[in-house]
């Protein structure tokens, strides 16, 4: 099990909530898990990683969608978070691009849920970040940069 912040109502109180770690499936696992699948099934596919996010932005954009006001409504449950940065901490085949251990960041669509101990994401969603700071400088760039 992992923690994630949600909330599950619009405006109600933010939650620490327990649901299952992402996992890597088979090799001739067929099915197609997306970000949000992987809160009701805990698989990936081949390509996919899983980040262990060690930094977080929260942005003017999360507060107003949990609240309800943001431009797009997510379906409830939400995982706020669209900014992370972390460790690469397993892969599946055919990712080329990071290694164990690597550190990468993401950007993606609010509601993605990136407020999460570990974020299941493609490969190609991420980028590769040099080992210093780098990933409370994505951070800061991204989600305080566009307040």
């Amino acid at each position: 099990m992992m923690k994630v912040v949600c909330v599950e109502s619009y405006g109600g109180p933010i939650l620490w909530k327990d649901v299952e770690r992402p996992r890597l499936p088979h090799e001739d696992d067929a099915l197609v898990a997306t970000l949000n699948d992987y809160l009701q099934q805990g698989r990936v596919v081949a390509g996919m990683l899983i980040l262990e996010v060690k930094a977080v932005g929260i942005s003017f954009a999360d507060n107003l969608g949990l609240h309800g006001k943001y431009q797009v409504k997510a379906p409830l449950p939400v995982i706020p978070g669209a900014e992370a940065a972390g460790i690469v901490k397993t892969k599946a085949s055919h990712v080329s691009m990071y290694e164990l251990g690597d550190n990468a960041g993401v950007i993606l669509p609010w509601t993605t849920g990136t407020c999460a101990e570990e974020i299941l994401l493609h490969e190609r969603q991420c980028v590769k970040l040099p080992e210093s700071d780098s990933q409370q400088m994505l951070i800061d760039f991204v989600a305080l940069g566009n307040n």
